[in-house]
């Protein structure tokens, strides 16, 4: 992403608009049996994907609650309190009709992007509040567009939809992935050698799995172990821990295969 401060806020709202617009173009024209189809995230149909996306938008932007009231019940995929918590807009939407539901969907998408673009260039350094706590703007924004592209893909799929991943918030989905990685790989991932990641339309990526040190260009002047070539959705698909995560066998790599082996098991990186 570029370092200039409004020209990064101009892409953010870019990919944002990409991101919610990809959503409603998702969920368009769906039939009783699509919106009730099950998807690759546990305990949700497609319905609940964009109930959880309304919901999170809604509550960026301070909206109150659907049903202040709603109950949670124990349901097997709710492992966490972060779960538990989402699961809430989801709840209080399962009854709602689609055509109701893509409604608030749009008026809270349109009204997020009127807030995204009155955000002021600074203020992407500045701590906001976020599902995980205190969170650089930036940070946050990142996050929620890999989140919202995660749950279009698991919309498309779930509908036959499934294309290729394209648009503004691309850039930024693969940046998150890739933060993500170097964030969490070297604890996952016991080598302390420098894996390179070939993501197409992106710079060449290698990750320094002893220190987590991520270097873009292939400039950090060692030579890496193992080489994975991904496309965006690739990168998505393994950093989201989704179901239709690709296998090693296909994908193009090269060197170590044991240690990529490890690393393709290890790279989900979603709560």
């Amino acid at each position: 992403m570029t370092t200039d401060r409004t020209a990064q806020r101009d892409q953010f709202v870019a990919a944002y608009r990409a991101a919610l617009d990809g959503l409603l173009a998702a969920t368009d024209g769906l039939d009783e049996a699509a919106w009730r189809a099950d998807t690759g995230c546990p305990g949700w149909d497609v319905h609940d994907h964009l109930a959880h996306c309304t919901g999170v938008e809604r509550n960026l932007l301070g909206d109150p609650d659907l049903d202040p009231d709603v109950e949670v019940p124990d349901l097997p995929h709710l492992r966490h309190d972060i779960g538990r918590y989402v699961e809430r807009d989801v709840q209080a939407r399962r009854g709602l009709p689609h055509g109701e539901l893509r409604a608030e969907a749009r008026d809270a998408f349109a009204r997020r992007l009127v807030a995204l673009e009155q955000l002021t260039p600074d203020q992407l350094t500045q701590e906001t509040r976020s599902l995980f706590g205190p969170m650089r703007m930036a940070s946050w924004l990142r996050m929620r567009l890999f989140d919202l592209a995660c749950h279009e893909r698991d919309i498309r799929a779930a509908v036959g939809r499934l294309d290729g991943l394209s648009g503004e918030h691309v850039p930024i989905i693969v940046e998150q992935a890739l933060r993500s990685w170097a964030r969490t790989l070297p604890t996952r991932v016991d080598d302390a050698v420098t894996v390179r990641f070939e993501i197409a339309g992106e710079d060449v990526a290698d990750l320094d799995l002893g220190s987590g040190t991520l270097s873009r260009g292939g400039g950090n002047g060692e030579a890496p172990a193992a080489t994975l070539r991904l496309t965006p959705a690739d990168a998505l698909a393994l950093a989201g821990g989704r179901s239709d995560a690709p296998e090693l066998d296909a994908l193009e790599h090269r060197g170590d295969e044991e240690l990529l082996g490890r690393l393709i098991v290890a790279a989900g990186v979603t709560p």
